[in-house]
């Protein structure tokens, strides 16, 4: 079995000499194995072998007795150890867990950026999850199931069923733990694996396991051929401007729907780490999002990041903190916030003098009550832009200047109390022009980002 775990590393690129290997060591029959293929390969390529254990907290007594087991496995074979402690606060769900659980492989990959991780699925899980799937309308990507390598993560006993693993435990008599949740039917993988597997076996014999092997092969590789093509049009079309990516929506339209589900989920993947997953649902949500909706549309895809509707382009964009941020402006103060400084200062009506800078702005100071307020448009927003002659929504005025969403986000707006005084370097409020009764005067001015 050594041989044939070393040949199928090296085929598929799984290790190389000098690598760095954390075993996700659970106790379990099939991680234990792993541990002990690992340390009979490893003088011969020079490998650094370690181990992580993360301890769910969701099995009690149990769960303590797979860390100490761990525990003094590894010191016995010398094997440096991880162990990390979780309080799930009752998310027991198989998606809940393996989140937690790659949250922690995550810091591994941040602490040892050349660091692999080695996990111990076989080929019993790649089927189970394969039918699992396929019974819940996967995508192609999904049938693939578990691929060997994903970033640092590999799989080395993908090749392998379970009863060959059990054969490999007991010839080199490597202890190991059992996992009660294992057979426990509320799980769907459970009841995949202790009822449909075995009619499976009993209907196609051992051969199953063979022919799993070559129907996930060529699914495998009619999906790598899918997503080379796909990531040459994803290079040619999605551009990064600072923090965001963007795709010109004429070109965007002119791409197979399934070409366009794929840099959709490309472009997403580009703001979370490794372990976040989108459903097919979701992207054929954001698809119908990109190709239906007007101008200006805005489409929240997870926590802050979003998705613009922009004239000629589609944009993706976390909304940043400073957004939420309000700031407080004394009497002949300047104040620096995200790249910009905005100032205030007293003056004589003889120092006014009018140019066409939009970022100077001269306002009366009757009604000012200070601090003023500093921050950022909100829904909602209202004022009498110097001009116009009546009230108007702060949205409609960015609309009728042409703003886009994202330039919106980043106006700072100055506030009398309730009351708008100037959309910084745009418009004045007509409440706050220069008149002949004026007793104050104040000069505002805004130093905005200098692009290097």
């Amino acid at each position: 079995m050594i041989n044939q775990f070393k040949t199928f590393c090296l085929t598929n690129h799984l290790i190389s000499n000098e690598d760095l290997i954390f075993i996700a060591l659970s106790g379990g029959i099939d991680s234990m194995a792993l541990l002990h293929a690992f340390l009979q390969i490893q003088d011969e390529f020079k490998l650094e072998i370690r181990a992580i254990h993360i301890n769910h907290g969701v099995r009690g007594a149990e769960a303590e007795r797979d860390e100490q087991f761990v525990r003094r496995q590894c010191q016995s074979l010398n094997v440096p150890l991880i162990v990390s402690k979780l309080n799930l606060k009752g998310k027991t769900d198989e998606h809940s867990l393996r989140d937690a659980r790659y949250a922690e492989f995550e810091k591994i990959v941040q602490s040892y950026p050349k660091a692999k991780i080695a996990t111990g699925h076989t080929l019993n899980d790649n089927l189970e999850t394969f039918l699992m799937r396929l019974a819940k309308g996967s995508s192609l990507k999904g049938l693939t199931g578990i691929p060997r390598q994903r970033g640092p993560y590999i799989r080395p006993f993908l090749f392998l069923t379970r009863a060959e693993i059990s054969r490999f435990v007991q010839q080199n008599q490597i202890p190991f733990v059992q996992d009660s949740s294992n057979q426990d039917l509320n799980y769907l993988r459970n009841k995949v694996r202790h009822k449909l597997i075995p009619h499976f076996e009993e209907v196609f014999g051992k051969a199953i396991w063979s022919g799993a092997t070559h129907t996930l092969e060529h699914l495998n590789q009619f999906y790598q051929l899918f997503e080379q093509e796909s990531k040459k049009r994803y290079q040619h079309l999605v551009k990064k401007e600072g923090q965001t990516l963007t795709i010109e929506t004429e070109h965007f339209k002119d791409l197979h729907p399934l070409y366009r589900k794929q840099i959709l989920s490309y472009c997403i993947s580009a703001y979370y780490p490794l372990n976040y997953q989108i459903t097919d649902q979701q992207l054929e949500d954001i698809q119908k999002f990109a190709e239906q909706t007007q101008t200006g549309a805005r489409f929240s895809i997870k926590n802050d990041l979003i998705l613009l509707k922009e004239r000629e382009r589609l944009r993706f964009v976390r909304e940043p903190d400073a957004l939420k941020t309000v700031l407080r402006l004394d009497k002949n103060q300047t104040i620096e916030f995200d790249g910009l400084k905005l100032s205030i200062k007293q003056i004589e009506r003889d120092q006014i003098k009018f140019t066409q800078n939009p970022d100077v702005e001269f306002i009366c100071g009757d009604r000012l009550v200070f601090p003023l307020l500093v921050r950022y448009w909100q829904e909602g927003d209202r004022f009498c832009p110097l001009g116009l002659g009546k009230r108007q929504k702060l949205k409609e005025f960015f609309v009728n200047q042409k703003i886009e969403w994202l330039q919106k986000k980043q106006i700072p707006i100055l506030l009398n109390g309730n009351e708008i005084v100037w959309v910084c370097g745009l418009r004045l409020d007509q409440r706050y022009r220069i008149t002949k009764t004026c007793k104050t005067v104040f000069k505002l001015e805004l130093i905005k980002r200098r692009n290097n």
